[in-house]
Protein backbone atom coordinates (compact mmCIF):
# COMPACT_ATOMS: atom_id res chain seq x y z
CA UNK A 1 0.00 0.00 0.00
CA UNK A 2 2.81 2.42 0.84
CA UNK A 3 4.48 1.69 -2.50
CA UNK A 4 1.29 2.40 -4.46
CA UNK A 5 0.71 5.59 -2.43
CA UNK A 6 4.21 6.78 -3.34
CA UNK A 7 3.64 6.04 -7.03
CA UNK A 8 0.33 7.92 -7.11
CA UNK A 9 1.73 10.90 -5.23
CA UNK A 10 4.74 10.93 -7.54
CA UNK A 11 2.51 11.71 -10.54
CA UNK A 12 2.41 15.27 -9.23
CA UNK A 13 -1.35 15.89 -9.22
CA UNK A 14 -1.85 16.06 -5.43
CA UNK A 15 -0.61 18.29 -2.62
CA UNK A 16 -1.13 15.53 -0.06
CA UNK A 17 -1.91 11.81 -0.15
CA UNK A 18 -1.86 9.67 3.00
CA UNK A 19 -3.84 7.03 4.87
CA UNK A 20 -4.40 5.74 8.40
CA UNK A 21 -6.04 2.81 10.18
CA UNK A 22 -9.50 3.57 11.61
CA UNK A 23 -11.91 1.59 13.76
CA UNK A 24 -15.27 0.66 12.23
CA UNK A 25 -18.55 -0.69 13.64
CA UNK A 26 -18.53 -4.11 15.25
CA UNK A 27 -14.81 -4.04 15.97
CA UNK A 28 -13.85 -3.93 12.32
CA UNK A 29 -10.96 -1.86 11.02
CA UNK A 30 -10.36 -0.10 7.75
CA UNK A 31 -8.29 2.47 5.93
CA UNK A 32 -9.10 6.16 5.74
CA UNK A 33 -7.44 8.08 2.91
CA UNK A 34 -6.57 11.76 2.84
CA UNK A 35 -6.17 13.16 -0.68
CA UNK A 36 -5.94 16.86 -1.46
CA UNK A 37 -5.62 18.06 -5.05
CA UNK A 38 -3.20 20.80 -5.97
CA UNK A 39 -4.66 24.28 -5.81
CA UNK A 40 -2.80 25.07 -9.06
CA UNK A 41 -2.64 23.33 -12.43
CA UNK A 42 -3.29 21.03 -14.24
CA UNK A 43 -1.45 23.29 -16.72
CA UNK A 44 2.03 24.46 -15.72
CA UNK A 45 4.49 26.98 -17.15
CA UNK A 46 8.21 27.07 -16.32
CA UNK A 47 10.61 29.70 -17.68
CA UNK A 48 14.40 29.83 -17.61
CA UNK A 49 17.32 32.03 -18.63
CA UNK A 50 20.91 31.09 -19.46
CA UNK A 51 23.79 33.53 -19.99
CA UNK A 52 27.45 32.55 -20.39
CA UNK A 53 30.40 34.92 -20.92
CA UNK A 54 34.14 34.13 -20.84
CA UNK A 55 35.07 37.86 -20.53
CA UNK A 56 36.98 37.58 -23.82
CA UNK A 57 34.22 38.67 -26.16
CA UNK A 58 32.46 35.30 -26.38
CA UNK A 59 29.00 35.09 -24.88
CA UNK A 60 25.95 32.86 -25.25
CA UNK A 61 22.37 33.71 -24.33
CA UNK A 62 19.28 31.49 -24.30
CA UNK A 63 15.77 32.02 -22.91
CA UNK A 64 13.39 29.11 -22.68
CA UNK A 65 9.98 28.01 -21.46
CA UNK A 66 8.21 24.70 -20.85
CA UNK A 67 4.41 24.39 -21.04
CA UNK A 68 2.90 21.22 -19.57
CA UNK A 69 -0.67 19.98 -20.01
CA UNK A 70 -1.43 17.15 -17.56
CA UNK A 71 -4.38 14.90 -16.60
CA UNK A 72 -5.46 14.46 -20.22
CA UNK A 73 -7.94 11.68 -20.95
CA UNK A 74 -8.80 8.60 -18.95
CA UNK A 75 -5.21 7.53 -18.25
CA UNK A 76 -3.76 10.96 -17.28
CA UNK A 77 -1.74 11.59 -20.42
CA UNK A 78 0.62 14.59 -20.58
CA UNK A 79 1.61 16.96 -23.38
CA UNK A 80 4.94 18.80 -22.99
CA UNK A 81 6.08 21.76 -25.12
CA UNK A 82 9.58 23.26 -24.93
CA UNK A 83 10.54 26.54 -26.60
CA UNK A 84 13.93 28.29 -26.59
CA UNK A 85 15.34 31.36 -28.33
CA UNK A 86 18.89 32.68 -28.45
CA UNK A 87 22.17 31.11 -29.52
CA UNK A 88 20.59 27.65 -29.75
CA UNK A 89 16.90 28.02 -30.71
CA UNK A 90 14.74 24.97 -30.15
CA UNK A 91 11.12 23.86 -30.19
CA UNK A 92 10.11 20.38 -29.06
CA UNK A 93 7.04 18.46 -28.02
CA UNK A 94 6.26 15.05 -26.51
CA UNK A 95 2.92 13.38 -25.81
CA UNK A 96 3.16 10.88 -22.96
CA UNK A 97 0.32 8.33 -23.23
CA UNK A 98 0.06 5.62 -20.51
CA UNK A 99 -1.55 2.40 -21.72
CA UNK A 100 -3.34 1.63 -18.44
CA UNK A 101 -4.39 3.21 -15.15
CA UNK A 102 -1.33 1.63 -13.50
CA UNK A 103 1.04 3.59 -15.81
CA UNK A 104 3.26 0.56 -16.35
CA UNK A 105 3.65 0.86 -20.13
CA UNK A 106 3.44 4.00 -22.23
CA UNK A 107 3.77 5.40 -25.74
CA UNK A 108 5.50 8.74 -26.36
CA UNK A 109 5.43 10.30 -29.84
CA UNK A 110 7.73 13.32 -30.06
CA UNK A 111 9.24 15.87 -32.43
CA UNK A 112 11.79 18.67 -32.25
CA UNK A 113 13.53 21.26 -34.40
CA UNK A 114 16.75 22.94 -33.25
CA UNK A 115 19.89 24.73 -34.40
CA UNK A 116 23.29 25.10 -32.75
CA UNK A 117 26.90 25.96 -33.55
CA UNK A 118 29.74 23.41 -33.66
CA UNK A 119 33.32 24.74 -33.91
CA UNK A 120 36.14 22.95 -35.72
CA UNK A 121 39.18 23.20 -33.44
CA UNK A 122 42.79 23.01 -34.64
CA UNK A 123 45.16 23.08 -31.67
CA UNK A 124 43.30 25.40 -29.32
CA UNK A 125 41.82 27.78 -31.91
CA UNK A 126 38.55 27.42 -33.88
CA UNK A 127 39.15 27.59 -37.63
CA UNK A 128 35.51 27.18 -38.66
CA UNK A 129 32.11 27.29 -37.03
CA UNK A 130 29.38 25.08 -38.46
CA UNK A 131 25.69 25.87 -38.05
CA UNK A 132 23.82 22.60 -37.59
CA UNK A 133 20.06 22.60 -38.18
CA UNK A 134 18.02 19.52 -37.37
CA UNK A 135 14.41 18.31 -37.47
CA UNK A 136 13.57 14.99 -35.85
CA UNK A 137 10.41 13.07 -35.05
CA UNK A 138 9.71 9.60 -33.73
CA UNK A 139 7.90 7.44 -31.19
CA UNK A 140 8.98 5.59 -28.04
CA UNK A 141 7.60 2.54 -26.26
CA UNK A 142 8.49 2.53 -22.58
CA UNK A 143 8.13 0.73 -19.27
CA UNK A 144 7.93 2.59 -15.97
CA UNK A 145 10.08 1.02 -13.25
CA UNK A 146 8.17 1.98 -10.12
CA UNK A 147 8.79 5.59 -9.16
CA UNK A 148 12.56 5.35 -9.62
CA UNK A 149 13.21 4.77 -13.32
CA UNK A 150 12.12 3.92 -16.82
CA UNK A 151 13.24 1.87 -19.80
CA UNK A 152 12.30 3.04 -23.28
CA UNK A 153 13.10 2.14 -26.88
CA UNK A 154 12.29 4.26 -29.88
CA UNK A 155 12.77 5.02 -33.56
CA UNK A 156 13.34 8.46 -35.09
CA UNK A 157 13.56 10.06 -38.50
CA UNK A 158 16.17 12.83 -38.55
CA UNK A 159 17.02 15.31 -41.29
CA UNK A 160 18.89 18.57 -41.45
CA UNK A 161 21.84 20.50 -42.84
CA UNK A 162 25.28 21.81 -41.90
CA UNK A 163 26.73 25.07 -43.25
CA UNK A 164 29.97 26.92 -42.55
CA UNK A 165 28.89 29.99 -40.62
CA UNK A 166 32.34 31.42 -39.82
CA UNK A 167 35.65 30.64 -41.60
CA UNK A 168 36.73 29.43 -45.00
CA UNK A 169 34.20 27.21 -46.80
CA UNK A 170 35.10 23.57 -47.29
CA UNK A 171 33.79 20.96 -49.70
CA UNK A 172 30.03 21.13 -50.08
CA UNK A 173 28.19 19.70 -47.08
CA UNK A 174 25.11 17.83 -48.22
CA UNK A 175 21.88 17.73 -46.20
CA UNK A 176 21.38 14.51 -44.30
CA UNK A 177 18.39 12.23 -43.80
CA UNK A 178 18.82 9.21 -41.53
CA UNK A 179 16.66 6.85 -39.51
CA UNK A 180 17.83 5.72 -36.11
CA UNK A 181 16.80 3.47 -33.26
CA UNK A 182 17.80 3.73 -29.63
CA UNK A 183 17.30 2.27 -26.19
CA UNK A 184 17.56 4.25 -22.96
CA UNK A 185 17.64 3.25 -19.30
CA UNK A 186 17.13 5.96 -16.69
CA UNK A 187 17.30 5.49 -12.92
CA UNK A 188 16.71 8.30 -10.40
CA UNK A 189 17.03 7.63 -6.68
CA UNK A 190 17.92 11.19 -5.64
CA UNK A 191 15.81 12.45 -2.75
CA UNK A 192 15.07 15.81 -4.43
CA UNK A 193 14.86 17.05 -8.03
CA UNK A 194 16.38 20.49 -7.43
CA UNK A 195 18.43 20.22 -4.21
CA UNK A 196 19.34 16.57 -3.53
CA UNK A 197 21.07 15.63 -0.29
CA UNK A 198 21.42 11.90 -0.91
CA UNK A 199 20.98 9.25 -3.58
CA UNK A 200 22.17 8.56 -7.12
CA UNK A 201 20.81 8.97 -10.64
CA UNK A 202 22.14 7.67 -13.93
CA UNK A 203 21.09 7.19 -17.55
CA UNK A 204 22.48 5.17 -20.47
CA UNK A 205 21.52 5.66 -24.13
CA UNK A 206 22.60 3.49 -27.06
CA UNK A 207 21.70 4.86 -30.51
CA UNK A 208 22.22 3.22 -33.89
CA UNK A 209 21.79 4.95 -37.26
CA UNK A 210 20.67 3.29 -40.50
CA UNK A 211 23.23 4.34 -43.10
CA UNK A 212 22.06 1.98 -45.87
CA UNK A 213 21.22 4.97 -48.10
CA UNK A 214 24.91 5.98 -48.12
CA UNK A 215 24.67 8.85 -45.64
CA UNK A 216 27.64 9.47 -43.34
CA UNK A 217 27.01 9.03 -39.64
CA UNK A 218 27.95 7.07 -36.54
CA UNK A 219 26.35 5.06 -33.77
CA UNK A 220 26.79 6.43 -30.26
CA UNK A 221 26.77 5.52 -26.58
CA UNK A 222 26.20 8.18 -23.90
CA UNK A 223 25.85 8.11 -20.14
CA UNK A 224 25.11 10.53 -17.32
CA UNK A 225 25.75 9.93 -13.61
CA UNK A 226 24.95 12.09 -10.57
CA UNK A 227 25.24 11.46 -6.86
CA UNK A 228 24.78 13.44 -3.64
CA UNK A 229 26.35 12.91 -0.20
CA UNK A 230 25.57 14.92 2.94
CA UNK A 231 27.09 15.41 6.36
CA UNK A 232 25.22 17.73 8.68
CA UNK A 233 24.40 20.93 6.80
CA UNK A 234 26.95 20.22 4.03
CA UNK A 235 26.21 18.44 0.75
CA UNK A 236 28.55 17.37 -2.04
CA UNK A 237 27.06 16.67 -5.49
CA UNK A 238 29.08 14.90 -8.20
CA UNK A 239 28.12 14.83 -11.87
CA UNK A 240 29.83 12.93 -14.71
CA UNK A 241 28.72 12.73 -18.35
CA UNK A 242 30.39 10.97 -21.24
CA UNK A 243 29.88 9.49 -24.66
CA UNK A 244 31.53 7.91 -27.66
CA UNK A 245 30.75 7.29 -31.29
CA UNK A 246 30.93 3.66 -32.38
CA UNK A 247 32.16 3.04 -35.91
CA UNK A 248 30.91 5.01 -38.87
CA UNK A 249 32.02 8.53 -39.74
CA UNK A 250 31.29 11.21 -37.10
CA UNK A 251 29.81 14.43 -38.48
CA UNK A 252 29.46 17.89 -36.87
CA UNK A 253 25.84 17.01 -35.98
CA UNK A 254 26.84 14.15 -33.67
CA UNK A 255 30.09 15.42 -32.16
CA UNK A 256 30.40 15.94 -28.41
CA UNK A 257 30.90 19.48 -27.12
CA UNK A 258 32.65 20.49 -23.87
CA UNK A 259 33.26 23.83 -22.24
CA UNK A 260 31.07 26.41 -20.53
CA UNK A 261 29.23 26.61 -17.22
CA UNK A 262 29.10 23.23 -15.42
CA UNK A 263 30.85 21.59 -18.40
CA UNK A 264 34.53 22.23 -17.62
CA UNK A 265 33.65 25.73 -16.43
CA UNK A 266 37.21 27.04 -16.83
CA UNK A 267 37.02 26.50 -20.60
CA UNK A 268 35.09 28.70 -23.05
CA UNK A 269 31.76 27.30 -24.24
CA UNK A 270 32.17 24.50 -26.84
CA UNK A 271 35.94 24.98 -26.90
CA UNK A 272 36.57 21.21 -26.88
CA UNK A 273 35.02 19.10 -29.64
CA UNK A 274 35.31 15.34 -29.92
CA UNK A 275 33.72 12.95 -32.39
CA UNK A 276 34.99 9.72 -30.84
Amino acid sequence: MQRRISELYGRGHLEALDYQLVAGPGGTQGLEFLARRKSWGPQYLRVGLSLQDDFAGNSQFNAGARLSFTELGRYDAESIWDMQIGASPRIATEYYQPLSLQHRWFLAPHAQADAHDVPEIVGTQPVRIYRVRNFEYGIDLGRELGNWGELRAGVVDSRGSEIVRVGNPVAQLLPWHVQAGYIRLGVDRLDSVNFPRSGKAYAFTLRGEDRSAGMDGADSLTFDWRAAWSSGKNTLVGWVSGGSTIGGSPQPRNEFLLGGFLSLSGVAAHQIVRGN
